[in-house]
């Protein structure tokens, strides 16, 4: 669960009433949930819908975002997929991690 406390105004600086930089969320409860995974070797023309459709397996895919090349507009390789839950990220890493997609092989990992 995140709470988001009162935030106010310092010398410019924006902190909750906890002295937390306002842009920091605080999470209370079961610890940082680790719901976003990395992808990597994606094919240069992988699209968003190609990763929600391989992730919606395992659970719903909250957000799916592909890193591009401003000079191409194509896939740089890699991307990253949020579900909605640990468990479902958990699922979708140990099946699809090393799995072969086109060309190349997935690279599936919890992002940092």
């Amino acid at each position: 669960m995140r709470v988001h406390a009162p935030c106010v105004t310092t010398r410019g600086a924006r902190y909750d009433s906890c002295g937390t930089p306002a842009s920091v969320s605080v999470h209370v409860g079961g610890g940082t949930t680790m719901r976003t995974l990395y992808v990597g070797g994606l094919e240069p023309d992988a699209t968003v819908d190609h990763l929600r459709n391989l992730f919606s397996d395992f659970g719903e895919v909250v957000d799916a975002r592909i890193v591009m090349r401003s000079s191409t507009g194509r896939c740089r390789g890699f991307g990253y997929v949020t579900l909605a839950t640990e468990s479902a990220a958990l699922a979708a890493k140990a099946a699809l991690d090393g799995r072969a997609l086109g060309t190349v092989r997935l690279r599936v990992e919890l992002a940092r």
